[in-house]
């Protein structure tokens, strides 16, 4: 399977199960956008713990930014971030004002983009509390792609995952060694 774009969307436990899946993997050959429920002035220090803890290049996203093979873009806090694609098919960040939502960065937002483009977008849902992510991987999957949800078992807080699972719209159920293996095989360059 090729894949052309990952989006993950995580809460409640989110850094450490990120950091736990980012270390089982190699450089990717796709771009990954993750939405993690931070405030403000928290994502770039994630992102930057990231980079240094994996050796991947983690970032923070900001608008405008270019989306290519190997980037791993952690969302902005405190804004909505969302993905389009240029006449050429280059796919860019853009961020706009938080919208009613309750949690921003918004996993409904990032993922209802994603499945709005002309590519083979695989959506991953963590660990985290509420049901955002439930109508952004609905989306996704009423467009012909695939989402992944965390084990419910394997979470910190486990209503994310198992919205995602009850509405019917995972296609796999997995534990993070098994996300890590699926990435490994359909995202990183052998």
């Amino acid at each position: 399977m090729v894949i052309d774009l990952i989006v993950t969307g995580a809460s409640t436990g989110g850094p450490t199960t990120l950091l736990t899946l980012l270390k089982s993997i190699k450089k990717l050959n796709c771009p990954m956008v993750i939405a993690q429920h931070l405030p403000e002035n928290f994502t770039k220090q994630l992102a930057s713990d990231l980079h240094t803890e994996t050796g991947l290049n983690v970032i923070e996203g900001k608008h405008g930014l270019n989306l290519h093979p190997g980037l791993i873009v952690i969302a902005r806090g405190g804004v909505d971030s969302f993905v389009q694609e240029d006449p050429v098919g280059n796919m860019r960040l853009q961020e706009k004002v938080p919208s009613d939502l309750l949690c921003h960065p918004s996993i409904d937002v990032l993922f209802e983009s994603a499945a709005q483009l002309k590519k083979s977008v695989l959506g991953i849902v963590l660990t985290g509390m509420g049901s955002d992510g439930k109508l952004g991987a609905r989306a996704i999957i009423n467009m012909g792609n695939t989402i992944i949800a965390q084990a419910p078992e394997t979470c910190l807080v486990d209503t994310m995952s198992k919205t995602v699972i009850e509405d019917g719209h995972a296609t796999y159920v997995l534990k993070i060694p098994e996300i890590a293996d699926v990435l490994s095989k359909w995202c990183v360059n052998r």
